[in-house]
């Protein structure tokens, strides 16, 4: 009862300052083209600067680092319970489903359609990644649990991958007092896949990684540089500088 009070607060909270207002998002473009070059172009384009990359490689350092202690967590996580009960991991692992993410999305799409757009490219598009990723890698669940897909798919967590991307889109949105209790709800996710053995510890880290990624770059992708560039621009008396904003 508390946990499910806590989500509604955090819902409750981040939908406070906006009213309902729709309105069609393409402005009359076809849909595909409309979706690719002013939905997910940007934020592919956006998703390799240079902080973006930065993101990329610690979470990948920090996944082969977390691989190494694998299966010593794993063991660890059997024999004493240390990161979490029983109860309480059934409870977090079903929260992570995607159900409460997907739901959050449209229901933010409805109050709040501009941040809506950036929460859904953030959730395909880091969906996408961890279901390709899982293809090729192919990682067996720890004890050779059964799993989802017609592949072995435990690298990386889908549940971590969607918890990451919902909560770093929610800190976008609206800041890091709505943030925060939603990234402590994806850390809960996580932690509960491990403790429930569905995934191994780097699995969660590199769904962490993924997800934030995503959020950052959608989010980043409708940013108005405010970068100038100096120009000088030849004047009777000599030269004039400019500043000429960057396109």
């Amino acid at each position: 009862m508390k946990k499910n009070f806590c989500l509604f607060t955090i819902f409750l909270f981040a939908f406070s300052s906006v009213s309902m207002a729709w309105h069609d998002p393409t402005d009359g473009k076809p849909f595909f083209p409309w979706a690719w070059e002013d939905q997910l172009k940007p934020t592919l384009k956006k998703s390799v600067d240079g902080k973006g990359v930065t993101l990329l490689a610690v979470g990948t350092g920090l996944t082969f680092t977390t691989r190494i202690y694998d299966h010593k967590i794993h063991d660890s996580n059997n024999e004493d319970g240390i990161l979490m009960g029983k109860e309480d991991a059934a409870y977090w692992g079903k929260l992570g489903n995607g159900v409460i993410g997907m739901s959050l999305a449209l229901t933010q799409l409805a109050f709040d359609q501009s941040n809506g757009l950036k929460t859904v490219r953030t959730l395909l598009l880091a969906t996408t990644s961890q279901t390709a990723i899982s293809a090729v890698a192919r990682r067996n669940r720890p004890d050779n649990r059964t799993d989802f897909l017609p592949w072995p798919s435990a690298f990386p967590s889908g549940h971590a991958t969607s918890a990451y991307a919902l909560a770093g889109s929610l800190a976008y949105s609206y800041g890091w007092p709505v943030g925060v209790p939603a990234y402590a709800v994806a850390s809960a996710i996580g932690i509960a896949r491990i403790r429930e053995a569905r995934h191994w510890a780097s699995d969660v880290v590199a769904g962490a990684t993924i997800g934030t990624f995503w959020a950052r770059a959608s989010f980043k992708a409708d940013e108005n540089p405010d970068t100038a560039m100096i120009v000088p621009v030849p004047v009777d008396d000599g030269l004039m500088l400019m500043a000429v904003k960057d396109w």
